[in-house]
């Protein structure tokens, strides 16, 4: 569960920051809108870019890392089947 709420919290963020980028057009023409950020030109578009490619880098890691150590156990569960039906069955 935590694991799935950690991938949403980064999937989110990333989306989020490249929408407020490639909204900056318009979020400059609306009253409500001009003070953002981006619009300020507070944060460059560049930040903001790199906030959401490096969102999507820790998830693709965290993920690996994930993978890595189901597949270690997968391996160890298909050697000890392998080895229980070898040392039994021969």
């Amino acid at each position: 569960m935590l694991w799935t709420t950690v991938g949403t919290a980064l999937c989110s963020a990333s989306a989020n920051s490249i929408n407020q980028l490639v909204e900056v057009p318009y979020d400059a023409q609306m009253k409500r809108t001009r003070n953002r950020v981006l619009v300020r030109r507070a944060l460059s578009s560049t930040h903001a870019f790199l906030f959401g490619i490096s969102m999507i880098k820790i998830l693709i890691h965290i993920e690996e890392k994930k993978e890595k150590k189901q597949n270690q156990s997968n391996l160890l569960i298909q050697f000890s089947f392998f080895f229980f039906f070898f040392f039994f069955f021969f």
